[in-house]
């Protein structure tokens, strides 16, 4: 699932273009609204280290020199993350469901996510630009092997590559080690990769860091990262949980599995439209900002079958004593 990617679950699921327009407004269940920050955080770096290049050559200046421009070739490998986080969390959750992963729709499903407007601009620059000549790499994804003419095209054909290799990986990893080789798999990869990158580097003459730096064998590190932390927020969901911090001052949010019966947070069977994204049960409307909302224990409210203990058959009421499973 890429980042803001929806669910496709809630009102208007299944309508179009509806759903697209409203989620321009409206981020649709199932984002992750703290990686299109990181996301947005990596198109300024990028932006911003292209700038400095082309800036650098028409208008010298040692405002070239900020950070923001200095630095800017690590939103690339943020992205890797992000990508590898995403694409990682949608295998390991079909895996987990199903037991495999159908690599042909997995394949058709981020190629019509991509293909159209990556080909289209391919034809922009052969027959507009007129580079028709060395574009073999960038129509068959190898231009972070061999020089292409689309501008940038190595780390999408790093992407590219990867959607095709980690499917059948994963498949592989499932067979012959289980679920527990899932984890290893990346972390001896990226123990790897400084070893790669050595015996790279050790017959690559002159041409020493474009031999490291575009292809994928050498530069999977960020995507390697993503790919572990795809396991573990599917593995172990609460390990990743952010703690929503109190304004009373460090320490985390009550859940309702963790208030009084009474409470008007919310019922004590949480459906599943009300549990957050990354394993937490707020209900809609509630959470850390309407925690002062919070009403007492035993302040009226009828015994739900969550409750352990502390219900009266008489009264039906649940005592302040009361917990809920």
């Amino acid at each position: 699932m890429g980042v803001g990617e929806s669910t496709g679950e809630g009102p208007g699921a299944g309508q179009w273009p509806g759903r697209a327009l409203r989620s321009l407004f409206v981020p649709p269940p199932g984002t992750f609204p703290s990686l299109d920050a990181l996301r947005t955080a990596a198109i300024v770096l990028v932006i911003g280290n292209h700038l400095a290049v082309g800036g650098s050559e028409l208008v010298p200046s040692s405002s070239w020199s900020l950070v923001l421009f200095r630095y800017g070739w690590t939103g690339v490998d943020l992205f890797f993350v992000l990508s590898g986080f995403f694409i990682g969390r949608q295998l390991q959750r079909e895996l987990q469901r199903t037991g495999t992963v159908q690599v042909p729709r997995f394949l058709l499903r981020r190629g019509l996510r991509i293909w159209p407007l990556y080909f289209a601009w391919v034809a922009f620059v052969a027959l507009a630009l007129g580079k028709r000549h060395g574009l073999w790499p960038d129509l068959v994804f190898l231009s972070n092997y061999a020089q292409g003419q689309v501008s940038g095209g190595w780390s999408l054909s790093t992407e590219e590559q990867f959607y095709l290799i980690v499917p059948l990986l994963l498949l592989a990893v499932q067979r012959l080690l289980g679920r527990r080789g899932q984890a290893w798999v990346p972390l001896g990869l990226l123990a790897l990769m400084p070893v790669v990158r050595a015996v790279t580097l050790h017959g690559a003459g002159e041409a020493r860091f474009d031999r490291i730096y575009g292809p994928i064998h050498t530069h999977c590190d960020g995507l390697l990262v993503g790919l572990f932390l795809a396991w573990a927020s599917v593995k172990h969901p609460h390990s990743l949980s952010p703690k929503h911090p109190t304004r009373g001052g460090g320490r985390s949010s009550p859940s309702p599995a963790d208030l009084p019966c009474g409470s008007s947070i919310g019922s004590c069977s949480a459906s599943p439209a009300s549990r957050w994204s990354t394993g937490g049960w707020w209900p809609s409307g509630s959470g850390p900002a309407r925690e002062s909302a919070i009403s007492p224990p035993g302040a009226g409210s009828t015994c739900s079958p969550g409750c352990r203990s502390g219900c009266t058959s008489t009264t039906s009421k649940c005592s302040p004593g009361s917990s809920r499973r």
